[in-house]
């Protein structure tokens, strides 16, 4: 997961429009019976936005399309229902709002379906704020307004929360919870699904792979220092362009990247070539101090 930026308050055309407006008023008094319509919600506008927001990847595992599994707008409060309240109507006022809607694959969101855990200390947020009767107040129905925030959510929204801290990820492939949020967010969308794990463990086996390619072929005596250190810059920057193009498993190429020595030159079995790749990794980890 990486966190996103979006903007709150413009919010785009189908759902600003006064006939979306009058869908929200319709779905105040029809509360968890309402249809919601995805001509509003999911319209071409919003897809456009969303896709833009996360640069064509899933929320919550940062993949794109070419797993095969397609973007959807996901509801990140439930709709209709939530699994952990089986009297809770579901988050219906929210059905339209902007600052409740993200961009997740169809396996995260068919994973997600209605779940929304909160911690023990949380307060479950059970209806909206009214301006008058019958009129929605907008105001208090973004993600950022203090009661949402004081649900203490479980499930981790990056356009609210910077999910670092949450996750690790390991050389493996796999990724671990290292709060309760990470944990619940791994659980519920299942990030730990082989599929997942299969690629980012490739992401690093890709690199890992080069560069005991060209350690080997130095050892032979068939390229020279100068290759070594030509070999490892390249893959530096290769992770480097994933996490600045914002590309799948960008996190993962920051993690790797920062974390060098332990994902890739721990794994060489003699001193003698940990000394060789970590002194050429030295000469070069200046350009990414920043990230």
């Amino acid at each position: 997961m990486k966190k996103v930026t979006k903007d709150f308050i413009i919010i785009p055309s189908s759902l600003s429009s006064n006939n979306c407006k009058k869908k929200v008023t319709i779905s105040l008094l029809e509360k968890g019976c309402h249809t919601f319509s995805t001509s509003y919600y999911a319209s071409k506008i919003i897809k456009s936005n969303l896709s833009r927001i996360y640069n064509n990847k899933c929320a919550f595992c940062e993949n794109d399309t070419t797993a095969g599994a397609s973007l959807q707008v996901e509801h990140y409060r439930p709709k209709a229902k939530v699994t952990e309240e089986v009297n809770h109507p579901g988050y219906y006022w929210l059905g339209y709002e902007w600052s409740n809607l993200l961009y997740a694959c169809s396996k995260c969101n068919r994973s997600k379906a209605t779940f929304f855990p909160i911690k023990p200390s949380g307060t479950r947020v059970k209806a909206p704020n009214y301006i008058s009767p019958g009129i929605l107040d907008y105001s208090k129905s973004r993600s950022f307004y203090i009661d949402y925030i004081n649900e203490e959510p479980l499930i981790i929204n990056p356009e609210v929360t910077s999910p670092r801290k949450h996750f690790t990820f390991l050389p493996t492939g796999k990724i671990r919870g290292n709060t309760d949020e990470g944990k619940e967010t791994i659980l519920k969308c299942k990030l730990y699904r082989n599929p997942l794990v299969i690629v980012r463990k490739k992401l690093i086996s890709d690199v890992l792979h080069e560069l005991k390619k060209v350690v080997s072929d130095f050892n032979k005596g068939s390229v020279s220092n100068d290759t070594v250190r030509y070999i490892v810059r390249n893959e530096v920057l290769k992770l480097l362009k994933i996490y600045n193009d914002n590309l799948s498993f960008s996190e993962l190429a920051r993690t790797a990247l920062l974390n060098f020595d332990y994902y890739f030159i721990r794994r060489f079995g003699f001193q003698k070539d940990q000394n060789l790749l970590r002194g050429y990794f030295e000469e070069i980890k200046k350009i990414f101090s920043n990230i």
